[in-house]
């Protein structure tokens, strides 16, 4: 179920993990085969959310450089 009557899109799996517009990004191709956490430890279910919030983090904040910025310090 999608709820946008509080500012944005929320899933099941954003109920889940009591996030907010983080469950579009479950199944995101972009992070296929991307390791965000260390290791398997803990609960499963709470690094699932936390692997899909890091592809959120990634999609939204990385950033490439340019080759003017490959210079020597």
């Amino acid at each position: 179920m999608v709820d946008k009557s509080v500012g944005g899109t929320r899933t099941h799996f954003d109920d889940m993990c009591g996030t907010m517009t983080v469950g579009q990004y479950e199944n995101d191709p972009a992070c296929k085969g991307k390791h965000f956490l260390c290791g398997d430890e803990g609960i499963p279910e709470f690094n699932r959310c936390l692997e899909v919030i890091d592809c959120k983090m990634h999609k939204k904040m990385a950033a490439r450089g340019t080759e003017s910025l490959n210079h020597r310090l």
